[in-house]
């Protein structure tokens, strides 16, 4: 029986293969038994839907989406480092799970939002469609790269090759934020 994670405000499935490879880390790397890992997976949920319903409209509304959406990168970058440290169950349950859980849930509605944003109101059905396959290829590429990685690191490694690999990606949202900032006050 494997538990399905929430993910990108809906259920996600997962292959068999994936959630034996999620289960085998935290069973390895925490020594929880079935019963446990099915709370943490249940607690994960409940904080993603806390996280959806009252947090994500007030940091969009008091940074910008724009803002929001690079520290969520830098957010999720910071949990899986805090990941990487030699740290207990207890810190993953209550320090890294409730940031990367925010960063994920902040980072998805806000790149829903910028992106019908720029889109025409007709072609928005479309495009959101468009980025679904974005997203689904995106499920596909990070973990081929990732996979790279921990076969040449260790399975071990999984934290340090996720922290770089987020760390990756808020450099570049970074750049992309600053970039657009630079262009708005030029054009002002």
């Amino acid at each position: 029986c494997a538990v399905v994670p929430i993910y990108n405000a809906r259920w996600r499935g997962k292959s068999a293969q994936g959630v034996y490879r999620d289960v085998r880390y935290l069973q390895e790397r925490f020594s929880l038994d079935a019963v446990n890992l099915s709370w943490m997976r249940t607690y994960a949920g409940i904080v993603l839907l806390i996280v959806q319903s009252l947090v994500v409209g007030r940091v969009v509304r008091l940074i910008g989406e724009n803002r929001a959406l690079e520290g969520a990168a830098w957010a999720a970058a910071l949990a899986c480092g805090i990941e990487s440290l030699p740290i207990g169950w207890m810190t993953y349950a209550v320090v890294v799970v409730p940031i990367f859980t925010t960063a994920t849930g902040v980072s998805m509605v806000t790149l829903s939002s910028l992106y019908t944003g720029v889109v025409p109101p007709r072609q928005r059905g479309t495009m959101l469609g468009a980025l679904d396959v974005l997203n689904s290829a995106a499920g596909v590429v990070a973990p081929l790269i990732g996979g790279l990685a921990l076969n040449m690191l260790g399975f071990a490694q999984q934290p340090v090759v996720a922290f770089a690999m987020h760390m990756a990606l808020a450099c570049f949202l970074s750049f992309i934020c600053f970039r657009t900032a630079d262009a708005s006050k030029k054009t002002q």
